[in-house]
């Protein structure tokens, strides 16, 4: 399939494993140029690999928690610096841990899965916008779960997939 996406700038989060492995895969078919940015460093660098055998253009990584101050802005300088800005941004880095909600009363992890699932996510966004802007082109897509519909194994972590 052609998309029209050969040397497209793609920033994916959460791209080492999962749904953004395969996002990245996907890209990857279309000849895009793609920031694999994760957590997880060697699992970034193994989904890069196996991108640019599907025929990326070319394939950054790029290893931070998008939760701390400043990791959003440094992969996205990053990414500037390389390619010149950032066409598409999927914003697909996310986290669960299922537990019953009357069981369920960690609150550390609560405000672990709202920096995860949603201000990483914004702030991500924001980091990307004046690229776009300036280039007058761009799209950001948020990934999102069918748990936002509610499930009561994932009360809190389907409230962050509403969200988004």
């Amino acid at each position: 399939m052609n998309l029209g996406l050969a040397g497209a700038r793609v920033l994916v989060t959460g791209g080492a494993s999962n749904i953004g492995r395969g996002i990245v895969h996907g890209f990857a078919a279309e000849g895009a140029r793609i920031m694999v940015a994760d957590i997880d460093g060697p699992q970034a660098e193994k989904v890069a690999e196996e991108s640019e055998r599907l025929g990326a253009e070319a394939v950054l990584t790029s290893v931070g928690d998008l939760t701390e101050p400043q990791v959003p802005e440094r992969i996205v300088s990053e990414m500037t610096a390389a390619w010149g800005g950032v066409d598409c941004l999927v914003n697909n880095a996310g986290w669960s841990v299922p537990c019953f909600l009357a069981e369920d009363t960690d609150r550390t992890r609560w405000q672990r899965l709202v920096e995860v699932n949603v201000f990483a996510s914004v702030a991500t966004t924001q980091a990307v916008l004046s690229s776009m802007v300036d280039s007058g082109v761009g799209s950001i897509v948020f990934v999102a779960s069918d748990a936002a519909f509610g499930q009561i194994r994932q009360a809190v972590y389907g409230a962050t997939k509403a969200a988004v």
